[in-house]
């Protein structure tokens, strides 16, 4: 007899009662929908919110959440952040309103060193559940403000977890794992931090990590691979840990994290590639618009401070500059595509132009160039 047979009757009935139960139910979600959008927004679970501060200094908390108020108004709430938290370092707040224990179903949550400026963001997430009654608040959801500082002061309070690294590259590749845990005279700190400890995964491959005989267990990592040749590596932000354990532990351990190496993930072993320039059109009259497309990549060899790229887009006719345009952001390890739109003088000399394509990130740069035709509308 099936699970559904045994809460619902023998097999000969069983299934057509779930089958019944399930058009019935079907029907009546899509009635209280129709009827009422907010009340089925209002029907999800909601869950109160905890947060915990793991920096060593203070931050302001800003939450915007999506709640039923006491008075029974379903909708959007301190959206203008007319009420925020300050946390001191180690300190763990359960989050209230004017009075009010917040609980949402949607929450959109971010906060800001109030010495550094630092700033975190976690965007709009969902922390119901849906669809279980519209009164019904169910447990906590905890979120952890923390820097690499704060693991050193506030580890003791977390559980550590075993470490796999599994490769699903087509590649053969060399791993290193820096991680964060307690050395044998009881000090957290990192360790393995100039791979001294390498490890080699074939295409396929899943292994949990040993250290100096021992096997890995960590509150964060970081983790760098390369493949054979070296012209490829797959790179987790080297200035920005990866958190695997527990923060509402208390230093013991919990099961094994795994880590895995995509193909997708893999970047060219070098500072900075151009990898094309591209106008549409091609060919424009003067006082009209071309869009100037560049694909770049970053690699994963700059640290975070070489990773501010400038940008920039340059208009030349017969080696003189007659347009410029530049942008400097803020770039992680990736491939990334701007555009940019430019206006060709109304007057501008007909013929051939170069456009110039360029970034720079650190001492390294890369360029390309392509041609552009200006002529008669």
């Amino acid at each position: 007899m099936t699970t559904v047979d045994r809460l619902l009757g023998p097999a000969s009935g069983g299934w057509r009662r779930v089958h019944h139960w399930g058009v019935w139910c079907a029907i009546a979600l899509v009635a209280f929908a129709v009827a009422s959008p907010q009340a089925a927004q209002a029907a999800n679970s909601r869950s109160q919110i905890e947060i915990q501060n793991h920096t060593i200094e203070p931050v302001r908390v800003f939450v915007a959440y999506r709640s039923i108020s006491p008075n029974g108004q379903f909708g959007w709430f301190n959206t203008k952040d007319e009420t925020t938290w300050v946390l001191q370092p180690g300190d763990r707040t359960l989050l209230v309103d004017r009075g009010f224990t917040v609980n949402a179903d949607i929450i959109r949550i971010r906060a800001r060193g109030e010495k550094t400026g630092r700033q975190w963001n976690w965007g709009q997430l969902f922390i119901g559940s849906f669809v279980r009654g519209a009164s019904r608040v169910k447990g906590k959801k905890l979120f952890t403000i923390w820097t690499e500082e704060g693991l050193a002061q506030f580890s003791d309070r977390h559980t550590r977890r075993t470490i796999a690294v599994k490769n699903e590259t087509k590649e053969t590749l060399t791993v290193c794992v820096a991680y964060h845990a307690k050395a044998a005279k009881g000090a957290w700190g990192w360790q393995n931090t100039k791979c001294e400890t390498p490890s080699t995964f074939k295409p396929g491959e899943k292994r949990t990590l040993r250290h100096e005989g021992s096997y890995v267990r960590a509150n964060a990592i970081k983790v760098h691979a390369r493949n054979a040749s070296g012209d490829r590596v797959w790179v987790l932000d080297r200035d920005k840990a990866l958190f695997v354990g527990d923060y509402e532990g208390t230093g013991g351990f919990q099961g094994t994290y795994t880590y895995t190496i995509t193909e997708a993930d893999g970047l060219r072993n070098a500072a900075l590639t151009l990898q094309s320039v591209r106008l549409t059109p091609a060919t424009v009259g003067s006082g009209h618009t071309v869009e100037v497309v560049m694909d770049y990549e970053v690699g994963g060899v700059l640290s975070r401070k070489e990773r501010q790229v400038k940008e920039e887009q340059r208009i030349e006719r017969a080696g003189k500059v007659v347009g410029r345009y530049t942008n400097t952001v803020l770039r992680q390890p990736g491939v990334y595509r701007t555009k940019r739109k430019v206006t060709i003088p109304l007057l501008a000399d007909l013929g051939k132009y170069t456009v110039v394509g360029s970034v720079t990130a650190g001492k390294d740069s890369d360029s390309k160039r392509a041609t552009l035709q200006v002529a008669e509308p």
